[in-house]
């Protein structure tokens, strides 16, 4: 497996057109996932029990956050462990404190939000790792962005249908949801290399 030093060499490797994979429902959609030169993974997901339905394959991965020492991160080093010398793996997140060496580190963005702002009703909405990372591989790197696993609803993670959301945020002192998907997928709509399945 190459390495990379920068987010940026990376990026700029991918192919013309990139999957990314969210944790959502999704069925029978295996062959498809895997039928994609490169595709990307988020966090905790898993694949052991659910290839017929997320695939294998595995090009990279993004972390919403390195500091698996912070509470509501731990459940990610599974994966970290597993495939830290399999693959690439990068955060969309600002980092602070001790951090793993081999994430690779997207720097905050300010023009990213610039770009993004005209899509939102609210100043306040944060994007969620997979709507910045979408966003920076389309509009600064002109990858062809397709979109799998981001159902908008958060009922639930594929392999966790007990997952909630506003639980998982108040963990880490957010009140309320983490994220307003809707505003996100007005944003993701409105980019035309953005292909949302």
């Amino acid at each position: 497996m190459q390495k990379y030093d920068s987010v940026q060499s990376l990026f700029k490797s991918f192919p013309d057109t990139v999957l990314l994979v969210g944790n959502g429902k999704m069925d029978n959609q295996g062959e498809f996932i895997d039928s994609y030169e490169c595709v990307i993974r988020f966090n905790d997901f898993q694949i052991e029990g659910y290839e017929g339905d997320v695939g294998t394959k595995v090009s990279a991965i993004s972390f919403h956050c390195s500091d698996f020492t912070l509470p509501h991160t731990k459940y990610m080093l599974p994966n970290f462990e597993k495939y830290v010398n399999k693959t690439q793996l990068f955060t969309t997140s600002e980092i602070r404190g001790n951090s793993k060496r081999e994430i690779l580190h997207i720097q905050p963005n300010t023009r990213l939000l610039n770009v993004s702002h005209p899509y939102m009703n609210e100043s306040t909405a944060r994007l969620t790792s997979g709507t910045s990372l979408a966003l920076n591989l389309s509009l600064f790197f002109n990858k062809n962005v397709h979109l799998i696993g981001f159902d908008g609803n958060k009922t639930g993670h594929y392999y966790d249908p007990t997952y909630d959301e506003v639980a998982e945020a108040k963990k880490a002192g957010i009140v309320g949801p983490a994220h307003n998907i809707n505003y996100e997928f007005n944003i993701l709509k409105n980019i035309s290399n953005i292909t949302l399945i």
